[in-house]
């Protein structure tokens, strides 16, 4: 009765260069599978992804220049002068 255990991870980004990480941790008992759990995060441009796995932090060294998290923190400086003006 030998356990195991097996993950997978799926990553998309948006056009927005946000990174989607989805990772299925499956335990599987004599190759049947016993147990599986799901786990989501999301990360925007500039977010710390060190505790991330080697490929989240690959892709974000990739997308994440220094042009697209300037982008993102001027839309976030945006997005709160809006909601500051409807208060």
């Amino acid at each position: 009765m030998a356990l195991t255990e097996e993950n997978a991870e799926e990553i998309t980004v948006t056009i927005e260069k946000e990174i989607h990480v989805k990772t299925v941790t499956r335990i599987l008992r004599d190759g049947v599978e016993v147990s599986a759990s799901i786990h989501r995060g999301s990360f925007l441009p500039g977010d710390e992804v060190h505790n991330q796995s080697a490929t989240t932090q690959s892709i974000a060294a990739l997308v994440w220049t220094p042009e697209v998290i300037e982008a993102r923190r001027l839309k976030a400086l945006e997005d709160a002068a809006n909601i500051g003006g409807l208060s």
